[in-house]
């Protein structure tokens, strides 16, 4: 018997919290792609998703100086006007760098969304004047730039994209010492985004809602082309070749204690990852089983075969075009990492795929989807990424498409995988640390 002093729910609540959230898209015109999920909650957020992320760049970091450009002075209110303007509202308004997009997000109350359009639209009119630039954009850049290069495994996985695609998805996410950044590569990464179609992505509100504010709050900052539905400008989007290679990088001793010695293999994914590719992190992961007599995830265990404070995990970094399959290892020393490289490339080449062991990856990464569902940031990710793509899949699509696997089906994509030629860089001590050969690559 339930105690007494829990509160009983009303029928309109439990309504509400038992809706079922809805997903609508809809080409407002061939510039302007609205997205909307509205899950019927009491929060709701904006972005405009735009295409400035570090494949469009024509100089290293350009895309990188862009994003802390954001809300910055514009043609409508300085940069301390809009921040005070959003604070006075409790709203927040924020800047994400993707490789492929820049996304301008403000989040809000139910009923502010006008406000925060109206703010993220004033964004769209920014004069990125070259005082700004110096005085704290390029200090802001510089930090970041440093704080990565100072973290093995994101050094690796900015190098592993780089030996993988070289220019394009290749560029990095941030800005380097040796190519000053000027303004006017700013202004012209910025222009041509502008040009270029633009997705509106919104989360706790209706479709409907959505696009009576896109026109009437953004038609102040568009030029008349993109609301009259005049074609966008295409840009220089296809991947169409993947290198692969090797590269060593010196592990900076006078780092802090606990930065560790990585080795990071990436294998190329020649369209955008499907369900076969986004499934094998889970096959491969750091799965610990419960009970003393099962075995845990292959990574996990080449992992342990080496000693403690060795770590393995697998990931897929998914583009509209392309992929890389990342498997990264870390561990107390270059010498131990070298083992524990070589046992992973074992653990991986000796993968067998059959119904239990896909049933239960199926099952971590059907768990994982949901939870990301069920968030504002896991929402606006997951439509974010994909709203200029001919379909954006719903939760629940994902899910099939994740049941619908077969042992047969994912064996052969792995199989392709392990047979391609890999990007394989490695941040330690070089002296002590094994070529990619040496390791079975």
């Amino acid at each position: 018997m339930l105690p007494s002093v829990l509160p009983r729910r009303s029928p309109s609540t439990a309504a509400s919290l038992t809706r079922a959230a809805s997903l609508s898209i809809n080409q407002l015109t061939p510039t302007l792609r609205v997205v909307s999920h509205d899950h019927g909650g009491y929060t709701s957020s904006i972005s405009l998703v735009l295409k400035a992320g570090s494949r469009y760049e024509s100089k290293a970091g350009v895309a990188a100086v862009l994003k802390n450009f954001a809300f910055k002075s514009n043609a409508h209110s300085s940069a301390l006007a809009t921040v005070r303007e959003a604070e006075h509202i409790g709203a927040t308004l924020s800047a994400t760098l993707t490789r492929e997009h820049l996304l301008l997000t403000a989040e809000c109350l139910k009923g502010d969304e006008k406000t925060v359009l109206q703010l993220l639209t004033s964004a769209l009119t920014a004069r990125h004047l070259n005082h700004e630039l110096h005085e704290s954009t390029i200090n802001t850049v510089a930090l970041e730039t440093l704080a990565a290069n100072n973290l093995p495994s994101v050094h690796a996985f900015e190098e592993a994209h780089k030996l993988s695609f070289r220019s394009g998805l290749g560029s990095s996410l941030y800005a380097s010492k040796d190519e000053p950044v000027g303004i006017l590569d700013v202004r012209e990464l910025w222009a041509s985004a502008l040009k270029r179609e633009i997705g509106i992505v919104g989360t706790g509100l209706s479709q409907e809602k959505l696009e009576n504010l896109v026109k009437h709050v953004l038609a102040e900052a568009l030029d008349q082309d993109k609301l009259d539905g005049k074609a966008a400008e295409k840009g220089s989007e296809k991947t169409k070749v993947y290198f692969g290679g090797e590269k060593r990088i010196a592990l900076d001793l006078h780092s802090l204690p606990e930065v560790e010695p990585t080795f990071v293999i990436a294998y190329p994914i020649s369209s955008s990852p499907k369900p076969e590719h986004l499934i094998l992190p889970y096959l491969l992961g750091t799965f610990t089983s419960s009970l003393k007599w099962s075995s845990s995830s292959p990574l996990k265990d080449a992992a342990d075969i080496v000693g403690e404070g060795t770590k393995a995990s697998a990931f897929v970094a998914p583009y509209s075009d392309a992929g890389l399959l990342v498997v990264e290892v870390t561990a107390e020393g270059s010498k131990r990492l070298s083992s524990a490289a070589g046992e992973v490339v074992k653990a991986m080449k000796a993968l067998k795929v059959d119904a239990a062991s896909l049933k239960r990856a199926v099952g971590q990464a059907k768990l994982e989807v949901a939870q990301k569902w069920e968030t504002a940031d896991g929402v606006r990710e997951a439509l974010a990424s994909q709203v200029f793509g001919k379909d954006i899949p719903s939760c629940e699509d994902t899910l099939k498409s994740l049941d619908a696997l077969t042992p047969q089906a994912v064996t052969k994509v792995l199989a392709e995988l392990i047979k391609s030629k890999p990007s394989v860089v490695s941040v330690a001590r070089l002296g002590q640390m094994a070529y990619a050969d040496e390791v079975g690559l």
